[in-house]
């Protein structure tokens, strides 16, 4: 096959892996008593969560280096999502940037999109969700 036709595959294939994940559409809504009973088979799915903010942690802002570069970002906050089946602990993603969105506070109400993290498939089960999008706050107090 002729160089040309190796890189026209190629190209082709990259647009249309872009194409179908621009219209993937939005992460399923799923309860944290689904997540909680599928255990490890929820490893790295994106999914889209909702209830209620406890326990908020917020961390200080990442420490910078020079030229604007961070030393190290973490997480910018934890907190438990409350959605009336079960409780799952949060952590939103921290940036070298500004907060791309406000973070909500305790009792607010959000929906958000994240990444579950089954930490061990040791009983108990332990999971983390980690923030893939700005946090939308649905009730602000």
């Amino acid at each position: 096959m002729p160089d040309w036709a190796k890189h026209a595959t190629i190209g082709t294939a990259i647009i249309l892996t872009c194409w179908t994940l621009s219209y993937a559409g939005a992460p399923e809504q799923v309860s944290i008593q689904k997540i909680v009973a599928e255990g490890s088979s929820m490893q790295r799915r994106q999914v889209t969560l909702q209830g209620v903010v406890n326990d908020l942690q917020a961390m200080p802002s990442p420490s910078r280096r020079g030229y604007g570069n961070c030393l190290f970002t973490y997480g910018q906050a934890t907190f438990s999502l409350d959605d009336g089946t079960g409780i799952l602990p949060v952590e939103v993603i921290g940036s070298c940037g500004p907060s791309p969105s406000p973070l909500p506070k305790n009792g607010d109400e959000v929906r958000l999109t994240a990444i579950i993290q089954v930490l061990n498939t040791d009983l108990p089960l332990r999971l983390l969700a980690q923030t893939t999008s700005p946090i939308t706050i649905l009730d602000p107090k």
